[in-house]
């Protein structure tokens, strides 16, 4: 039971956005940084994914997740609204 996000090199999503489909994202993207972004800016070590192709013949990713099987369950999920940690908060 875990809520997690994955991040995205810079210069992966600028080869992505710049694609005519994701037009205006690239401005999007020149706003924020990941040292900047409310849920990467404590840290991306954990959450940057490995990710290899290219944007004609997509993309491959992987990230390692560790899970603790020992954790009980709390009611309600442990996410926002409910008391829990919120996004980018451990889970």
């Amino acid at each position: 039971i875990a809520t997690s996000q994955v991040a995205f090199a810079e210069d992966m999503l600028n080869d992505v956005y710049a694609l005519e489909i994701y037009a205006g994202s690239a401005q999007n993207l020149a706003q924020v940084s990941l040292e900047t972004d409310n849920v990467f800016s404590d840290g991306v070590e954990l959450q940057l994914g490995e990710f290899s192709g290219n944007v004609k013949r997509g993309y491959t990713g992987s990230l390692a997740v560790a899970i603790d099987a020992t954790t009980t369950p709390a009611p309600g999920g442990g996410g926002p609204g409910d008391g829990g940690p919120g996004p980018g908060g451990p889970n």
